[in-house]
């Protein structure tokens, strides 16, 4: 009878033990799955941040070349189609900005300047001794004012653009009143290229006649206004080079959106078309300023185990085979023991 209760105390005793390893074992798994997890939030958040200021730091270079531009023209006050070409040939804005895809100088007419705005281009030799005899405003509409494309550069294969009225197009013409309003850089958001026909998006900064505008007030600005300087982006590209061919962020997707409405129509750019970032786990929004304008970036993890090391994606499962592994080994010798024991006390019992 002894014998039988101290069998039974020792296997309550095996067991209660391989129970505690079982639960140390999974509480062990649940706080390394926990760390793991929270170092990849971690690395994930901090990747996204290293994105975000890569883009917006990257971007305000194309920004601030084109500033450049903008005040060489508000200085000259009036500028030749030679000065404007030469200019920005000599800085060589568009060959190192990639994604640019023009740049263009819009010049506000009066309806009853038109036909005298027409002529004087058409009679401009300062790049050809010929003049632009097939120079013409279009498309015919009738307003009070236009904002005609007066130069573009590069200009080969561009020729059609001049003469291209921008308020004729109701968005073109809503953003470039809005700077004009404004006296800030606006965006167009996602519009079509008038020469290639695809996506991308522009960029306007107006510029005044500097000697009436006074107290700066939108009165004055939306008087005094003689044009703009134009940014013509080819979105894909731009945001390619920005990234570069070697991907610093591997683990990361994006889409680039003109506003905060994430929809087909406003998107600008997405990096990894194959890829739908609504299957990610680990996704957040993120903005990009534009001056007076914010775009959104939708940015997420690609696979569960980003930016980790293979031993470190693996490490809750080897805590738990682990502890598996000695629960049942401790388990298993127990119960050995036991049953030689048992053995022989079977023998003595024979005797």
């Amino acid at each position: 009878m002894y014998r039988s209760a101290l069998h039974s105390r020792f296997l309550v005793t095996t067991f209660t033990i391989f129970f505690i390893f079982l639960i140390v074992t999974f509480s062990a798994y649940k706080i390394t799955s926990d760390v793991v997890e929270q170092e990849s939030k971690n690395r994930f958040y901090q990747d996204v941040s290293d994105l975000k200021n890569r883009l917006q730091t990257r971007f305000n270079l194309y920004i601030l070349s084109i500033n450049g531009l903008h005040g060489f023209v508000d200085a000259k006050g009036q500028v030749t189609r030679n000065e404007w070409s030469t200019y920005i040939k000599k800085l060589g804005i568009i060959e190192k900005y990639p994604g640019i895809s023009s740049l263009l100088y819009i010049e506000r007419v009066s309806k009853e300047n038109l036909k005298s705005f027409e002529e004087s281009v058409r009679r401009d030799t300062s790049l050809d001794p010929q003049g632009n005899p097939d120079f013409k405003v279009y498309p015919k509409t009738e307003s009070s004012e236009y904002f005609i494309v007066k130069y573009i550069e590069p200009f080969e294969g561009r020729e059609q653009t001049l003469g291209y009225d921008f308020s004729s197009e109701e968005k073109r013409k809503k953003v470039l009143e809005q700077s004009r309003k404004t006296g800030a850089i606006a965006s167009t958001g996602k519009i079509t290229n008038i020469i290639t026909q695809k996506p991308g998006f522009g960029i306007f900064l107006p510029f005044y006649d500097a000697k009436m505008i006074i107290q700066n007030s939108e009165l004055e600005r939306m008087n005094n206004l003689q044009g703009f300087v134009y940014a013509a982006f080819r979105a894909d590209e731009m945001f390619k080079t920005i990234i570069g061919q070697n991907d610093p962020f591997p683990n990361l997707d994006f889409e680039i959106y003109e506003n905060d409405q994430l929809t087909a129509e406003t998107l600008l750019y997405d990096h990894d078309p194959n890829h739908t970032i609504s299957d990610s786990h680990l996704q957040t929004k993120e903005t990009l300023d534009i001056d007076s304008q914010t775009w959104t970036i939708l940015i997420c993890n690609k696979g569960s185990g980003l930016s980790l090391t293979q031993s470190q994606q693996t490490l809750p499962w080897i805590v738990l085979a682990s502890g598996l592994a000695f629960s049942f080994i401790f388990l298993g010798l127990f119960l050995y023991r036991f049953k030689q024991h048992l053995a022989n006390y079977q023998i003595i019992k024979k005797v």
